[in-house]
């Protein structure tokens, strides 16, 4: 039997290659969900769901699959968005990730037959999962395999960068294989896409968790969590103004002799003023409390408290004068 295509105004091209091998596997959604990308490969999930009467769920899965075979790869960025449908083969050649999951919160799902065939195709990854067995010190359910699977093939993200993500894990104390994901998506999701951009987010993030640690001590916070306006005060005490911890205690000090109890937003107007003077160090700030102490004697010996404003005004002087 011979059959002719009757082509008017629009073709629809599929890889041959590629899409033929799953024809007789694929199913009525993932051949529908194929021919719709192909044919509109821009699209909002939601709509393209509703319109062939799926859910979104089985629109992203399907897609997914297609992936997987390396017959297509995504992309939500708003440039790659203006390029045509890319094969995620050559994503990965090109090193830049084959989809961008801002709106997932897990990798997509790999079916047994679909993991052992990624695994026997990818032997960098077989070894991949056994590395991350040994960084873990436990060995790893299929599932979890999968997921692993998903940061090398759905995120394209490099051996060496995804076993960096379990040793942090495991430094944390934080072992689950669902606790790297989210890592590894959060990462993605902020453009953080080779070893060594990981390795300095990861010092940042260990160096924000010590000093947050260091100062729900300080200031008697054990036994709560640290609510967001608090968290962003640690952060930018650490990621912003570099500050280390013998200057969050000196601000910590200064705080309770001059208001009698810890309080975050006091030590941080402390922080804030010394930042806007320019005093990096403790020795800085040391030389600064003691210029001011000079200028300020009778009001302080009366029992005077010590004045931010005031002594950010000193400290900003001084500054100039140097």
């Amino acid at each position: 039997m011979k059959i002719t295509p009757l082509y008017e105004n629009r073709v629809i091209v599929v890889p041959g290659n590629e899409v033929i091998p799953k024809l007789s596997t694929a199913s009525r959604e993932e051949l529908a969900v194929l021919l719709a990308v192909m044919a509109e490969p821009e699209f909002a999930p939601a709509e393209l769901a509703s319109r062939l009467n799926i859910t979104e769920k089985v629109l992203i899965d399907a897609i997914s699959m297609w992936q997987r075979s390396g017959v297509l790869a995504l992309s939500e960025d708003a440039e790659e968005a203006k390029q045509p449908v890319r094969t995620a083969e050559n994503a990965r050649k090109s090193k830049t990730p084959a989809k961008n999951i801002r709106t997932r919160k897990e990798l997509p799902h790999y079916s047994s037959t679909d993991a052992a065939d990624y695994l026997e195709k990818h032997a960098e990854v077989k070894n991949l999962v056994d590395c991350c067995q040994n960084i873990s010190g436990e060995m790893f359910s299929t599932a979890e395999t999968e997921i692993i699977i998903g940061m090398h093939d759905y995120l394209a993200l490099p051996p060496d960068y995804i076993m960096l993500l379990f040793a942090h894990a495991k430094k944390t104390g934080k072992r689950s294989v669902r606790y790297v994901e989210s890592l590894a998506i959060r990462f993605f999701d902020e453009g953080v896409l080779n070893y060594q951009e990981l390795e300095e987010r990861l010092k940042n993030v260990e160096k924000l968790d010590a000093t947050e640690g260091y100062i729900r001590s300080i200031f008697g916070l054990t036994t709560r969590a640290l609510t967001a306006k608090e968290k962003a005060m640690v952060e930018k005490w650490v990621m912003t103004m570099h500050y280390e911890k013998e200057i969050l205690r000196r601000a910590y000090e200064i705080t309770v002799d001059n208001t009698g109890k810890p309080s975050l937003p006091y030590a941080n107007a402390i922080l804030e003023n010394w930042y806007k003077a320019g005093l990096k160090t403790l020795e800085e700030v040391d030389a600064a409390m003691e210029d001011y102490k000079k200028a300020h004697e009778s009001t302080l010996d009366n029992g005077g408290s010590f004045d931010t404003d005031d002594f950010f005004e000193a400290a900003l002087r001084r500054s100039y004068d140097t």
